[in-house]
Order: C-alpha cells, then structure tokens, then sequence
C-alpha cells in the first residue's frame, strides 16, 4: 500500500442472518413486530427484539419464516446466505419480432402514378383578414 497509514482490514462478511437482523430492526421502528411475531409460528416479540438487539439465534424455522416474509426467499444452510425461491427461468420480453411491414399488401394500398399532375389545393394567393371592429368602440380596437 503506496499512501495508505492504516492497516487494511478486510470487510466484515455479510450473512443472510445480518441482512435479516436489519429487516427485522426496520420493522421494529415501524411499529410492525407484533404483526411479524404472529405470522411466523414458533416466535415472540421478545425473542425478534433479542435477535435485533443482542444477537439471540433464533432456531432455523423462524429464519426462514423471516427469510420467506421479507424477501421471498430462504437460507442456505451450507452458506448461511440468503437463496432466492424464485426458480422461474429468466425469459426475453420479446422472443419473436414481426416483419416489416409492406405497403404494397395492405389491402388499402393504391398505386400512384409518379406522372401524374399534382392538384394544389391551396390557393396561390391568401385573401387579406379583415380585422374585426368591436361593437360601440372607434376603429376596432
């Protein structure tokens, strides 16, 4: 290290159990842990504030409930990391584009004569506009 003082610490690894501990910690704030508390089984208010706030493990089974609730997904017990259950295959918004489309098959296609002459519907000369007087007053305006 050119220019560093410090000593290079490697960065803290992050497990799926901290990313769920922060999930849970702003849902307290929310106000939300009785609702949490009753829908995954096996868990308390106070077992979820114990998890946040002192470390408390919490059995492989509310995990996963948390794991399900907040983020649609489930913890890896070989990494610790959280594993997606979404197992759908990835798929194109579009797979297969029309083709061009040609003029000349569309049913309201008429063919023109490049030769022909062309009518103009404007006349070559604009007819002044007459301004318009406001009744009571002189001159118009």
């Amino acid at each position: 290290m050119l220019f560093s003082r410090k000593e290079v610490t490697p960065e803290p690894t992050v497990t799926g159990t901290d990313v769920l501990k922060g999930a849970v910690r702003s849902r307290r704030y929310k106000g939300h842990l009785g609702k949490l508390a009753r829908d995954i089984t096996g868990t308390t208010i106070a077992d979820l504030e114990a998890f946040v706030d002192h470390g408390k493990p919490l059995p492989e089974l509310v995990l996963q409930g948390l794991a399900k609730e907040f983020f649609n997904a489930a913890i890896d017990s070989e990494t610790g990391l959280l594993r997606s259950l979404n197992r759908t295959e990835q798929r194109a918004l579009c797979t297969a584009y029309p083709q061009a489309f040609d003029p000349t098959s569309s049913p309201y296609y008429f063919p023109h004569d490049p030769d022909a002459p062309r009518f103009n519907l404007k006349p070559d000369k604009p007819e002044p506009i007459k301004p318009k007087g406001r009744p009571g007053w002189l001159g118009g305006f």
